[in-house]
């Protein structure tokens, strides 16, 4: 082959196309010297697999690099333009090739395609002819697809980014610089540089996906308290950061936790702006006082400093206050801080002065209702008051009747057996003026003369069963012998039958005239027999001072008859009074009669029974302990049946319980039917009595047999207590 040197032989170029070998016929319109085919190489285009010179139409091409096409020079840029594939070099354009073989001895070409009979890089679709070195076949021609730029990931895919200088990398357009004006803040080539900058600056305002500490709260007040920072996350844009995760900011505080809600290093410290709760800055001070207006710098009387509990909620006590106290007399000091000095006061107008040994005579902290309050009241157990001013709070009296004989004859031991333990005079200073009993006697029931002296006694206890109430003894009268079955001082004597204890006396005067001058009985039963003659009679009379606190009082008895069955409701009825001389006016009265000792069954008002075995007479429910059946099966007596009897185990030992008792004369039956004990009882009951405070009063408790001296009845009396509200007058279960 010869080399045809275009540029001194004009010829005219058939066609020139950087790195293309072009074969032309040696002659055009006659022979060359040989005869056969000239290779016509256009300067400035191959490159082969070392790389050609750029062909020089006019001078100055560049070399090819790596099979690539070199540049062209000034008259030949377009035969020396670089395509960037394995162009076929001046060796390579082989023609006339009719099978791969022909082509083994050029590289770049290296497969023959049988429709041009041409050595050629590669053929598309034909996986036999494809691109060595792992190159893809583009048009006939190889490119690495890896990192060329206008093939960037397979064939005509060029990199054409907006906004940006690119370049191919692994078979993908990078972004190599953004244009001017433009950032690529969410780093995705595929958009280019897609943020534009603001005035100058930068566009972006974060990596995606990045993350950094966070805080949104005021100034100073991270990790202080509960307020701490959190994270916050770049979007994926990287235009803008998300939200402070995990962060606590301060927030309006409150009292009514222990957190530093606020955040201000103090926790609850919101009074000043209204917190909930927040009554005051914590451990601050503040003056205090709480005494009476107008006492404050009177007197002893001065204000003290309270500080605010750690919570804010409030203050703590009033630290060194001194408050109007009892007026100390002749001290020269105005100790309740009323301006005055020594004084003696009886603001509430109980009586008693300060110096008299009022403890409370205006309301306060110690008490809240002066006029109950002074050394005439009796001590309330539980009130944390000290009613009686005698220097303690809630001591009640203790029990005064351990050890009293059983056959005293003194009525003041009486008196301590039914709990009234305090004693008094009838007209002492007003300072030694206390409630208390000022006298106590036995006589017969109209007031005069001496009752048996068996027909009284102080018991620890009564038959098998029965205790004291209240105390350690209990008082016993009866019209027969105040005992039971294994007494002694006095010993025992049978009720049935009965025993005559030869006295006898009028009734109460006051009582029967009250009456009209008759016994009253229970509803439906006769009259008693043997006009107002009392048979066997004792009375105990006690004279009271009430306590100054006291509008009422109860006390317990407890009676027996061995009238029961068979002379209830008789002309025979033993009596039982509890008459009650006091100058109470108020509501609910006490009886006309002054008799606290019957039964108003309901509804309220007569007729009234009696307290005695007639109890039994009309199902009234206090004869209780006793045999149901029938009664009044003496001579003389209304028949009737009682069915409210609970039982007999109180009467066990008492001289009441005797199974079958014989006749004791004639007419007389013993017992009725079933109900075949000697006697029966009521049970404890309540007698009630309203008084007027401090005044002195007189309670009678009288027994008696009406008609004869025979079958005898007994009651007992314990448990007397004062209380501070007015009462019901009357009996009950």
């Amino acid at each position: 082959m010869k080399k045809l040197d275009l540029l001194g032989s004009g010829w005219t170029l058939a066609a020139a196309t950087a790195s293309v070998l072009i074969v032309v016929p040696s002659v055009i319109g006659g022979c060359g010297s040989s005869g056969g085919p000239t290779e016509v190489v256009i300067a400035g285009g191959s490159g082969g697999a070392a790389g050609g010179d750029g062909g020089k139409l006019d001078g100055g091409g560049t070399a090819g690099v790596s099979g690539k096409g070199g540049t062209g020079g000034a008259a030949g840029k377009e035969a020396g333009a670089d395509v960037g594939g394995d162009a076929p070099t001046e060796a390579d354009a082989k023609s006339g090739c009719s099978k791969d073989a022909d082509c083994s001895s050029t590289t770049d070409t290296p497969w023959c395609q049988i429709a041009t009979g041409k050595c050629v890089p590669c053929e598309e679709n034909n996986t036999q002819h494809a691109c060595l070195n792992g190159k893809s076949c583009c048009a006939g021609l190889c490119f690495d697809t890896a990192t060329d730029p206008a093939h960037c990931g397979g064939c005509n895919k060029p990199c054409a980014l907006a906004n940006a200088d690119s370049s191919c990398s692994a078979g993908s357009c990078v972004i190599t610089g953004c244009k001017a004006g433009f950032d690529d803040c969410d780093l995705k080539a595929g958009n280019g540089c897609e943020t534009p900058q603001v005035d100058g600056g930068a566009g972006c305002a974060c990596q995606p996906g990045a993350s950094e500490a966070c805080y949104t709260g005021a100034p100073g007040t991270e990790n202080v308290g509960p307020c701490k920072g959190g994270t916050r996350t770049c979007n994926a844009d990287g235009t803008t950061w998300g939200p402070c995760v995990g962060e606590v900011i301060p927030q309006p505080d409150t009292c009514l936790d222990d957190v530093d809600n606020d955040c201000s290093g103090v926790v609850n410290d919101g009074v000043a702006s209204g917190a909930p709760g927040c009554v005051c800055l914590p451990n601050s001070s503040a003056p205090c006082y709480e005494g009476p207006p107008g006492t404050d710098g009177v007197g002893v009387c001065h204000g003290g400093t309270q500080t605010c509990v750690a919570s804010g909620l409030g203050y703590d006590l009033c630290q060194g206050q001194v408050l109007p106290g009892f007026e100390i007399c002749a001290n020269s000091t105005d100790d309740n801080c009323n301006g005055t000095t020594d004084e003696n006061p009886d603001q509430d107008g109980d009586g008693w002065g300060v110096c008299d040994g009022d403890c409370c005579d205006v309301a306060g902290p110690i008490c809240a209702s002066p006029t109950l309050v002074n050394p005439g009241a009796f001590e309330v157990g539980g009130n944390s008051v000290d009613d009686d001013c005698d220097g303690t709070i809630d001591n009640v009296l203790l029990p005064c009747d351990t050890g009293l004989a059983s056959n005293s004859a003194n009525g003041l031991d009486y008196a301590k057996a039914i709990d009234l333990c305090q004693t008094t005079t009838e007209t002492p200073p007003l300072a030694q003026k206390k409630w208390g009993v000022i006298s106590a006697a036995f006589s017969r029931a109209d007031g005069t003369g001496a009752p048996n002296a068996l027909s009284r006694s102080i018991r620890s206890g009564f038959g098998n069963a029965i205790i004291p109430k209240a105390g350690a003894r209990l008082a016993v009268l009866s019209t027969g012998r105040a005992a039971d079955t294994n007494d002694t001082n006095p010993a025992f004597a049978a009720f049935q039958g009965g025993q005559d204890m030869a006295t006898s006396s009028g009734v109460p005067a006051d009582w029967l005239a009250s009456n009209g001058g008759v016994i009253p009985n229970a509803p439906g039963c006769p009259a008693p027999q043997g006009g107002n003659v009392a048979h066997d009679p004792i009375m105990l009379r006690i004279r009271i001072r009430v306590p100054t606190n006291a509008k009422s009082f109860s006390v317990m008895p407890y009676f027996f008859s061995s009238e029961y069955p068979e002379w209830v409701c008789s002309p025979y009825n033993d009596f039982f009074v509890a008459l009650l001389t006091s100058n109470f006016n108020g509501s609910p009265p006490n009886p006309a009669d002054k008799n606290l000792a019957f039964y108003d069954p309901p509804p309220a008002g007569p007729p009234y029974y009696p307290v005695g075995v007639n109890l039994a007479f009309g199902n009234t429910g206090l004869f209780r302990q006793c045999l149901n059946g029938a009664t009044g099966c003496g001579s003389g007596s209304v028949a009737g049946t009682c069915n409210t009897c609970q039982g007999i185990t109180d009467l066990m030992g008492t001289g009441f319980e005797t199974l079958n008792p014989p006749p004791q004369f004639g007419g007389d039956p013993g017992y009725c039917g079933t109900s075949n004990r000697l006697g029966g009882g009521t049970g404890w009951l309540t007698t009630n009595g309203n008084v007027t405070p401090g005044e002195t009063i007189e309670i009678r408790f009288a027994t008696w047999d009406t008609g004869d001296q025979w079958y005898d009845s007994l009651v007992l009396l314990d448990n007397w207590l004062w209380s501070l509200n007015a009462s019901q007058p009357g009996t009950g279960g």
